[in-house]
This record gives C-alpha cells, structure tokens and sequence, in this order.
C-alpha cells in the first residue's frame, strides 16, 4: 500500500514539474512549435468603439452585457418584454449581426401589429438577437443555446453577404477593453474543443496544445475536402439552424441584404459571397427573401449611415427596406404560417 501511494506520489509530481518546465520553456520560446504570427493578441480602436458594451464569452466569443445602454436585461437591443408570453403573442426571434442590430425593429414591429390582415389576433414581439460582427455559426450558437429559450414563433436571420466567413477568434477583456487574439481555427475544433478564454490567454502550454491541435485538424479537413472551407462551414451551420427549426416546428425564413451600392459597382468576391449564400439557401429549401431583387426600387445610397459605409443602415434610413420585407410577410403568411398553426397553439407557455 505504501509503495503505491509512493508511486502515486511520485508520478504526480514528475507530472506536475513536466507541466510546469514546458511551460516555462514555452514562455522563453513563443516561437516554437507554430508561426508566433498564427496567435496574435491585439486591441483595434474599432474594437474599443463597437465592443465597449460587450464582454467574453466561451460560447459565442464575445456577447452584448445586459442592461447597458441599448440592450435589455436579455442582451438583447429592442425593448424588453416578459419571457413569458401572454396570450396570442407571437414572437418572432431576429438573428443577425451589426446589419440587423442597426435596423428599426420598433418601427417593423408597429408595422406588423397595425396590419389588418397579418392576423389581427395575434400580437407580435420583435426579439433582435443580432450582436455586431456575428457570423453564421454564432447564429447557430445563439439559436441552439440562448433563442430557443425565448420560446419563439418564429425566426427570421439577415444574412449579410459576408455571413459566410467564419470569425475563430478567441476574445476576452483588459485593462484596456476588449482584446481579441485571432487564429483561424479549425471548425471540427471549434465544435468539439472551442477554447478556454482564460488558459489561453495565460497558459502557454495551453495555447501550444490548442494550436497544434487546431493545425493537425485543419491539414485533416485540407486532405478530407479540397473546396472552400469557408464555403463549407457557411452551409453547415445554415443547414444546423434549419434542422433546429424544423425539429421544433419553427418557421425558418433568411433576409439576404445586399451590400449599400448598384450591384455593377460589386467586385468579383462580392458576387462569389451572394452566390455562395444563394446556393446554400436553395439547396437547403430555406424560405427566402432576397433584397437584391428589389435593389431598382431603392436608393442604396440614401440608406446608408456614414457615407463610406456601403453595409450599414440604422434608424430611419432602416425603414424602407423593413416596409419591402413587411409587404413580403403580408404576402406570403399563409404559406408561411400554415405549419406553425396547425402544429402547436401560438402565445401559450
């Protein structure tokens, strides 16, 4: 007995002093082991201006702070309302990134509830869970794990066209803000082992075995698939909220916006990014509404808030495009709607 407790004794501290020589080593050799250049912790004066109100995440990266200036007790940026719902509310849960955090859900909201036709039964809530700079797998995140819970009726994703280019980054906060420290992370490991934010920020030997980890698995999936990974990982999580929302009888639709300028003025990878999206759509059978078919009937340029910006619309300037997607759900909510009704009772918890 007293020989395996010395042998326990002893592994568990050869264990102990390895784990800390390696990472006194590492700490004298940032180098090695992968390209320092794939690890690079910086803080961006656009990231202290668009994230002072956001914080750490280890789901999502990085989420809005609850009841900061704009954003509910939910973390949500529209007006707060009871979790549980009243009789014949339907709650209509919006996913989306800065594009859709911008736009006027109020005004979308009086919108629907002023309708005569859009079942004047029905009272609708606007829940925006659109968080700036999100992409479509922490739309899927946010669903799975915090919309869902809202007891929804409904979901609607803006997809901006640049939706598809998966974020890995790891973020956390200083003494000076938010702080992002980037890699481009496999998705199997963002899937499986996403990151511990705090050991990788202070653990060298942590973040030494996370990266080569992230590199064995991103040479597997350059061997198992040659095509766009991006493109892949785009599709995946698109079908991964549409199986969320068929499984839980949820009506599904995807607003693609357009960037704010003619579609003759979009360079070649702004035509290859609408094209990826739209292939995805189709092929899953997602219901869509695509703003780009109605780009003649707006003046893409009045709608945008800085004149340099050609994604961003906000307040007022929002309106018009929320007038166009209200005419297509006034027009399209039989279909729409068919099955939710006819599956479950709306507005009882």
């Amino acid at each position: 007995m007293k020989k395996l407790l010395f042998i326990s004794i002893s592994l568990l501290i050869g264990i102990t002093l390895a784990l800390i020589f390696s990472e006194l080593f590492l700490r004298a050799n940032p180098n090695f082991g992968y390209i320092s250049s794939s690890y690079k912790p910086f803080s961006a004066d656009s990231l202290k201006t668009q994230m002072w109100r956001k914080r750490p995440s280890s789901l999502l990266g990085y989420e809005n702070i609850p009841n900061v200036s704009g954003v509910n007790s939910y973390g949500l940026v529209n007006k707060e309302y009871q979790l549980k719902k009243k009789m014949n509310t339907f709650r209509i849960l919006i996913l989306g990134d800065s594009v859709g955090e911008g736009l006027d859900m109020d005004f979308f909201e009086d919108l629907l509830n002023q309708d005569s036709i859009l079942h004047p039964k029905y009272n609708f809530e606007i829940w925006n869970g659109s968080v700036g700079g999100y992409d479509v797998r922490r739309y899927y995140l946010y669903l799975k794990h915090r919309g869902l819970g809202y007891r929804p009726d409904m979901i609607i994703i803006f997809l901006c066209l640049n939706d598809f280019g998966i974020d890995s980054s790891v973020y956390y906060k200083d003494e000076r803000g938010v702080v992002r420290s980037s890699f481009h992370a496999s998705s199997e490991l963002m899937r499986r082992y996403p990151p511990n934010l705090f050991l990788m920020r202070y653990s060298y030997l942590y973040r030494f075995i996370i990266l080569r980890l992230n590199s064995y698995l991103l040479s597997s999936e350059e061997k198992s698939d040659g095509s766009n990974s991006e493109k892949t990982e785009g599709e995946e999580y698109l079908a991964s909220i549409k199986d969320i929302c068929d499984e839980n009888h949820l009506p599904l639709i995807a607003v693609v916006f357009p960037y704010l300028k003619p579609i003759s003025e979009y360079k070649d990878f702004e035509r290859q990014q609408h094209g990826d999206i739209m292939r995805a759509i189709k092929k899953l059978n997602i219901n869509y509404f695509d703003l780009h078919e109605y780009v003649p009937q707006l003046d893409l340029y009045s709608l945008r808030v800085v004149k340099a910006d050609e994604i961003h619309t906000k307040g007022e300037k929002s309106h018009p495009i929320l007038k166009i997607i209200y005419d297509y759900l006034l027009n399209n909510f039989s279909e729409i709607y068919s099955r939710l009704i006819n599956s479950r009772n709306i507005g009882q918890d």
